[in-house]
């Protein structure tokens, strides 16, 4: 369970312009609410069938819509907002060496809170489940981060056993094979 998350409060999202959802029929409720009860959706559906429902938090949603979660298939997560602004978007690939160099003097600190400010950035839009490809390079501190959050992820580990020139950090063989299977073993399934 996340850390900061109260699972023992009641959230009601009322009066949604619409309500987008992802059951067999795919709904689309106007004047919709939602009752959540700690993670769980408990009731969906018009706002004049769950009048009656109390809960100890209430949000109005007049004039909005309420969709089920986006998900990022692709999402470097920490460095991608360190640089953010610094390097033009016409270059394309161009600044990639320069950027990995400065993934590799970031700190474990500057990196959990660049994976915070990530996270928190793709949550305020919408996104709550996304795919980081293994571009952290301190993957303890960022999980920390996603725990905090409530994300939902899926990571991956970025080994290289090669030189290369997008100055990605070089492992050799064996020891980028034991980093994937240490990352497996910690991370599968939590």
């Amino acid at each position: 369970m996340p850390r900061g998350v109260d699972i023992s409060s009641t959230i009601k999202i009322s009066n949604a312009r619409f309500i987008v959802t992802l059951d067999p029929a795919r709904r689309i409720i106007k004047n919709g609410s939602l009752i959540i009860d700690g993670t769980d959706i408990t009731h969906i559906g018009p706002s004049s069938e769950l009048e009656d429902i109390t809960t100890s938090q209430m949000i109005d949603a007049t004039d909005l819509v309420v969709t089920p979660g986006f998900v990022n298939c692709h999402m470097h997560i920490s460095y991608a907002h360190a640089v953010r602004g610094i390097y033009p978007d016409h270059i394309g690939s161009q600044y990639l060496p320069t950027v990995f160099m400065l993934q590799q003097a970031m700190t474990d600190e500057e990196e959990y809170y660049t994976t915070l400010l990530g996270i928190t950035e793709l949550i305020k839009y919408g996104t709550t489940c996304f795919l980081d490809p293994g571009t952290t390079k301190f993957l303890d501190v960022c999980m920390e981060a996603y725990e905090l959050t409530g994300s939902r992820i899926v990571i991956g580990s970025n080994v290289v056993d090669k030189e290369n020139p997008l100055n990605i950090p070089v492992s050799s063989t064996g020891d980028a094979l034991k980093e994937i299977e240490r990352v497996i073993q910690t991370y599968n399934n939590t």
